[in-house]
């Protein structure tokens, strides 16, 4: 392995949300804030307003922005035509105590039309831990015209509209852009994304913020970019195994893998990788790993060794063709 590129792995940044929880310490043995309801845990982020930084190495303490900008085409690796202006996708760990709320993401082609900044936003869920009962609501039932889901909105007859999955540690969901969705109530799951922050609230079950206030809702916008031809089924939902491909689409490409002994693994030198530990410990080229983690893999890293000390399975995340122009 070339030296200077190790693997990376960031102080994550963590996010106190209304219906978040304490799952990160329960689960993953994370310190978190005392007194606080962590929902979100951005593992690998670059924003103006929010950066991941370096906890390991001779690169400890550099901003994953300035990361990518010193290292560049090592980093990031051939495939891509230049270096973006920040890194193209975001990863997090979402921790749902309550219902998210019901919202909807737009295409690229809308934000590049109607938004500043942001591109749109397709994302996918791995679920980590799921209590029982927990459930997703996920894209639209078929036949649902806007007329129809406009008037449902602020009634019970929402839940007619929605598709509604049972859910349990392993499932992955795919959610493209205009798919109608809330991550419900007592899931864990590791969030994989374009790096975008636009979300557009359709509902919030009446749910009134920390100021005591509803919280903001974007009924026109939203309306307005749900993919209502596609209603009836979402187009990913499976159960979890291993050593498969779960996700595969123009932002990035998702497997697994399980390890029971070292081996050597040959980095392409065409594109990063991001590796989430689903389950085990170990050492990647003597970097530690345990369940939980989000560890950055640079293109030109070469060939890197996999110790795991125990059964490891582990998420490979690698970015698609619409990141590399």
């Amino acid at each position: 392995m070339n030296k200077t590129l190790y693997p990376f792995k960031f102080i994550p940044l963590l996010k106190e949300k209304i219906w978040g929880g304490r799952n990160l310490e329960k689960i993953l043995g994370r310190p978190l804030p005392p007194g606080q309801k962590i929902g979100e845990s951005w593992e690998i982020c670059d924003r103006s307003e929010d950066q991941t930084c370096v906890q390991n190495g001779p690169f400890q303490g550099q901003s994953l922005h300035e990361l990518m900008n010193t290292l560049g085409e090592a980093l990031l690796g051939n495939s891509f035509t230049k270096i973006p202006r920040r890194f193209p996708l975001l990863f997090k760990i979402i921790d749902a105590q309550e219902d998210l709320s019901l919202q909807v993401h737009p295409s690229d082609a809308y934000a590049e039309l109607h938004e500043k900044g942001d591109p749109g936003k397709t994302e996918m869920w791995y679920v980590l831990e799921s209590k029982k009962g927990a459930q997703n609501y996920c894209g639209l039932k078929k036949g649902i015209s806007r007329d129809t889901f406009r008037k449902a909105l602020n009634s019970k007859e929402i839940f007619k509209c929605l598709q509604i999955y049972p859910t349990q540690a392993g499932d992955v969901f795919f959610l493209p852009a205009g798919t109608v969705h809330a991550l419900g109530k007592g899931n864990m799951v590791i969030e994989i994304q374009e790096n975008s922050d636009l979300t557009y609230r359709l509902s919030d079950w009446g749910r009134v913020g920390s100021d005591g206030k509803p919280r903001a809702l974007h009924l026109d916008q939203g309306i307005h970019v749900i993919e209502f031809k596609s209603s009836g089924k979402i187009p990913f939902y499976q159960k979890a195994r291993s050593n498969q491909t779960w996700v595969q689409c123009p932002y990035f490409k998702v497997s697994e893998k399980k390890y029971i002994k070292e081996e050597a693994e040959e980095i392409s030198p065409l594109f990063f990788q991001v590796w989430i530990i689903l389950e085990g410990e170990g050492e990647i080229e003597s970097e530690s790993f345990q369940k939980g983690d989000f560890i950055l893999i640079p293109a030109h890293a070469g060939k890197i060794s996999v110790m795991p000390h125990i059964s490891t399975r582990i998420l490979k995340v690698l970015p698609g063709e619409n990141l590399k122009k």
